[in-house]
């Protein structure tokens, strides 16, 4: 209920992005660790580190929260990391609610091995290193809040209170409930009023849950509190100790600013990282500094590559071109002491590096300026936000589809920079995801607080995704399953495929035990042994999103290509593998192999990569440790998924673990895929599975959380049944528009009768709705006129007469010139013979009704009405009915202004048109029946497999079949279902519905489709 309750009472922000003051931006980064207990470290390098404050007792004065001694300005941390996932970290603070243990069981004999915590990248992203420069805080602030949002709400329901089969209800099975009915609320909020769709909410939860990402907002905290760009009159832009001279030495740490980052890099190891400035648009990436004038930085391709995708990504808007990018030295200006080449080289390039000595704020220890071969080797790119320091709100962009990247007004400073900085999250380490068995995607990808490396080996197979996959499931033509995968937070993608092989033949802990290395190197020397196998896909090389000429290969039409994942798939060769074999499957990946090459102007030269990125992803000998934290290369350059089991079905029909197997299967909901009648893949241990009907509309409005995958089929009913329909729908379109077209001054004509004012000799002139090809035309006097249906009951021209009121003075006036242009008119059409179709023309004085006999005997009224409403509006529209009827229409205009007598017919077969939508409706209908006829169907089947002996026997009578029990019913003396979806047998053999079934060779039953 805390989840539901933070969710209500979230405060609706508004749509428009604004620049946050310091007060506002504290507030802000305050509810989100009140929010996110389990996600958000909040602290200060003061607290941490010991940093004294900037500023004085008349600065940051709405900080009251951090009572720590001195004066002036916290410079604060917000630390975003799943906690709960790697419990280990030990520079976070766990919340009070959290408990690393709750899942480890020690009667099943489970230990806890290190989760991986140390190998979890760190990000690091800045927001005002120049205090008068503001976008960047506020574009961190609001990224963190969508980021904790998606992550929260995807954490849910948690897998700590996943309810087994027949448990009772106590408090763990009532915290699920409550979770799922928060997941449904945040998951629809996410995505209709944060314009967060759910492959954008899982891409964000993989990037809380997967990475590390430490934020400081304002690093010049006492410089953004004053709008001012130095911090008490230093640059803190040039406070750190690269490329400058060592007579400088003191001049360098003199800022808390400076010294804050610095800690933080101390204390962690960056491979990416932001640094949001000002004054112009441009992203820049080494060299910057004047040493380097004209030369390239090691790694320079892979910098150019990044800085392209954050530049496409961010996009641009109305008056903003994409951001331009290049080295620094090209691009804005060199400088010395810059923060930027100070991460970037400061532990491979130390001729450059010198100790610092300041004496502000009592002094700097020196060692605190000697750096490791590992602390700093990041890509730490500036990034000028825009041309005005602090741009007008109408160019920030609006909340509106934040993720999506757009050209349009909904775009702005604010919201590229938003989607920039979650790239640089993105691309610090590549990864590899399984997602699907023949046609049945999986819900999840990475599940926020839950990691997979904290157990052994055994529990590590338990909580894979596990699919079950009938030994007739295999596609009959060469005994295969299909396994689709992707590829992200990498640029090229140089090779990949599947591996294959029995559970039994890997190390019990597929991470290793001290450290939680994934996989472990005894993991990968299993992998590559003659125990597996491989499987590649049609294509073994392509691109990611990210890449410049965008994802390959793809099975999807989506058009926001930054959206979309490459797709990989492969068919496993299941004929090597007896029935209930357990099977675990790897996809694994090359990437980024250009970014090894150097440029050939690049200075210094013969160094080759430097940075942690380009040797993390392709030098298998790569190792980097600062503060407990590990970079470490791939021993065999191939990254690795989490694998998925799949459990191959017995071919005993009678083996009783599988029946039973099933059948809690079918009573959890599993998601599955089908193909006709048989399944062919069940995800049994799916987080979507035995959920109340409250889960459909958390995955997506469906009633049961089971997604059922169409595959291609040759034509049968349902197929012709659908093209019948398709047929029925497009003639009604035609016709229908072809109607409305022809009938719309009808329903002109018609308004203009029935319209109160329009009858009303008090208003104005009227203007009816404009003719085709002509100008509106000006009706005097409100005259109005329709032809009377056939059979239509207007009453005698007495009572009309009697509800008629005077006309006004200006009508009087015109009274007579109108009746004569109007008797004009009658009689040149009598000519013409429109007697000869029934039509009559009236003529008035104001106060009576013409009337005709009509040749078919039946009196018809033709009424012209002048002054206000006959009756009133109601019984204006009771006498003025319009029959249903196809007939003619007419309209009676001013002859000043244009004259003459319209005629609108309606269309000649509009009946035939309501026919063939009847028609169109009885095929849907009938579509329906079938369509619930087979799901009947495909449920009798399924109940046939973990039936009773008797239903294997062979060949059913006609009088015998199945049917599913009413839930209040009592069978006798038949086969029937049970409460649970069982087959029992309570007597005879007479069962319901007729029809033969037969036994098939997978000892399900064939079902006639339209009796099933």
């Amino acid at each position: 209920m805390a989840a539901s309750r933070r969710l209500a009472q979230k405060q609706r922000r508004d749509e428009q992005y604004e620049i946050l003051p310091a007060a506002a931006i504290l507030d802000r980064l305050q509810k989100l660790a009140l929010n996110y207990p389990n996600f958000v470290t909040l602290t200060t390098t003061q607290e941490w580190f010991g940093l004294p404050r900037a500023g004085n007792d008349a600065d940051c004065l709405f900080d009251s929260n951090y009572e720590v001694h001195g004066k002036g300005c916290n410079n604060y941390v917000l630390i975003i990391h799943d906690k709960e996932a790697y419990p280990e970290d030990p520079d976070v603070k766990l919340a009070v609610d959290v408990d690393p243990d709750h899942y480890l069981k020690i009667e099943d004999h489970f230990f806890r091995g290190g989760s991986g915590w140390k190998y979890v990248p760190d990000v690091f992203l800045s927001g005002a290193v120049h205090g008068n420069e503001r976008v960047g805080p506020t574009a961190l602030v609001e990224m963190s809040e969508l980021l904790l949002e998606a992550a929260h709400c995807e954490s849910m329901p948690r897998m700590r209170h996943k309810p087994e089969p027949g448990d009772v209800e106590d408090s763990s099975t009532r915290m699920w409930e409550e979770e799922l009915a928060a997941a449904r609320l945040c998951r629809q909020d996410l995505a209709d009023n944060r314009g967060v769709p759910p492959p954008y909410r899982q891409w964000l939860a993989r990037l809380v849950s997967t990475r590390r990402t430490v934020v400081i907002p304002t690093a010049n905290a006492l410089g953004y509190s004053r709008d001012e760009r130095e911090e008490a009159g230093i640059d803190p832009n040039r406070d750190f100790p690269f490329d400058v001279s060592p007579s400088e030495s003191d001049d360098c740490m003199q800022t808390i600013a400076g010294r804050s980052i610095n800690e933080l890099f101390r204390s962690h190891l960056f491979p990416i990282g932001l640094t949001f400035h000002g004054g112009m648009e441009v992203i820049g990436y080494e060299w910057g500094a004047p040493t380097y004038l004209n030369r390239d930085a090691p790694d320079a391709i892979a910098q150019n590559a990044i800085a392209s995708a954050y530049s496409r990504y961010a996009n641009g808007f109305r008056g903003h071109v994409p951001y331009d990018y290049g080295t620094m030295n090209d691009k804005v200006y060199y400088v010395r002491g810059g923060m930027e080449d100070w991460a970037f080289a400061g532990s491979w390039d130390p001729a450059r590096v010198v100790e610092c000595t300041p004496k502000t704020f009592g002094g700097y220890p020196s060692n605190k300026t000697k750096y490791n071969n590992s602390t700093l080797r990041t890509f730490n790119m500036l990034v000028e936000t825009s041309d005005p320091k602090t741009p007008d709100r109408a160019e920030l962009g609006t909340r509106t589809n934040p993720l999506v990247s757009s050209n349009g007004a909904e775009n702005g400073h604010i919201a590229r920079n938003m989607r920039l900085a979650l790239v640089a999250m993105d691309v610090v380490e590549p990864y590899v995801t399984i997602c699907g068995v023949e046609g049945l995607e999986f819900d999840d990808d990475v599940i926020p607080q839950l990691n997979m490396r904290r157990y052994n080996g055994f529990s590590y197979l338990e909580n894979s995704k596990m699919i079950w996959v009938p030994s007739s499931g295999l596609d009959e033509s060469d005994g295969s399953i299909r396994v689709s995968w992707t590829v992200g937070g990498a640029f090229d993608i140089d090779d990949t495929e599947l591996v294959v092989g029995l559970w039994d033949s890997i190390p019990a802990n597929l991470a290793d035990v001290e450290d939680g290395t994934y996989p472990s190197a005894t993991t990968i020397d299993a992998l590559n042994s003659e125990y597996f196998i491989t499987s590649r896909p049609f294509s073994t090389v392509g691109r990611t999103r990210w890449h410049v000429d965008g994802p390959y290969p793809t099975t999807s039409n989506n058009t926001d290509s930054f959206a979309t994942h490459p797709m990989f798939e492969a068919a496993i060769d299941m004929s090597n593998y007896p029935s209930s074999s357990t099977l675990a499957v790897f996809a694994r990946a090359k990437v980024d192999k250009k970014w090894l090459q150097q440029s050939r102007n690049v200075e210094p030269s013969g160094l080759g990569p430097t940075s942690h990125i380009v040797n993390a992803r392709r030098n298998p000998s790569y190792l980097a440790m600062n503060a407990g934290k590990v970079i470490r290369g791939k021993v065999d350059d191939w990254w690795y998924s989490d694998p998925i089991t799949i459990v191959i079905g017995s071919d005993d029909k009678e083996n009783e673990a599988e029946v039973q197997f099933l059948h809690d299967q079918k009573a959890n909901d599993a998601p599955r895929s089908v193909n006709g009648n048989r399944i062919k893949a069940i995800h049994f241990n799916s987080r979507l599975s035995n959920l109340p009907g409250s889960m459909g509309a958390v995955s997506g409005g469906a009633t049961e959380a089971v997604s059922t995958v169409a595959v291609e089929a040759g034509p049968g009913p349902v197929t012709t049944i659908g093209a019948l329909i398709i047929l029925f729908v497009l003639i009604n379109l035609v016709a229908l528009v072809i109607l409305i077209r022809r009938r719309r001054r009808r329903r002109d004509v018609e308004r203009i009768a029935s319209d109160d004012e329009e009858f009303s000799v008090s208003v104005g002139p009227y203007y009816d709705d404009p003719v085709e090809g002509t100008e509106p035309r000006k009706l005097v006097g409100k005259l109005s006129w329709r032809r009377a249906m056939e059979g239509e009951n207007l009453g005698s021209s007495s009572a009309i007469e009697g509800t008629m009121a005077a006309s006004s003075a200006k009508i009087d006036q015109e009274k007579s010139e109108l009746m004569a242009e109007e008797e004009a008119l009658g009689d040149e059409n009598n000519e013409n013979g429109n007697n000869s179709n029934n039509d009559v023309y009236g003529r008035t004085d104001g106060t009576t009704a013409g009337k005709e006999e009509t040749t078919e005997s039946t009196e018809q009224e033709l009424i012209v009405t002048e002054g206000k409403a006959v009756g009133g509006m109601t019984n204006v529209e009771n006498q003025f009915n319009v029959s249903s009827k196809s007939k003619d229409y007419y309209h009676v205009l001013h002859p000043r202004k244009g004259g003459g007598i319209q005629r609108f017919q309606s269309h000649p077969f509009g009946a035939a048109v309501f026919l063939s939508l009847g028609a169109s409706l009885l095929v849907c209908w009938c579509c329906i029946m079938r369509y619930r006829r087979s799901t009947q169907t495909h449920r009798v089947k399924y109940a046939a497999l973990h039936g009773s002996d008797d239903f294997f026997n062979g060949t059913f009578s006609d009088d015998v079949s199945i049917r599913e029990k009413d839930s209040d019913e009592e069978f006798d003396d038949e086969y029937s279902y049970d409460s649970d979806d069982d087959i029992q047998r309570t007597g005879g053999m007479k069962l319901e519905m007729g029809g033969i079934h037969e036994m098939d060779a997978n000892g399900g039953l064939t079902l006639d489709e339209c009796n099933g």
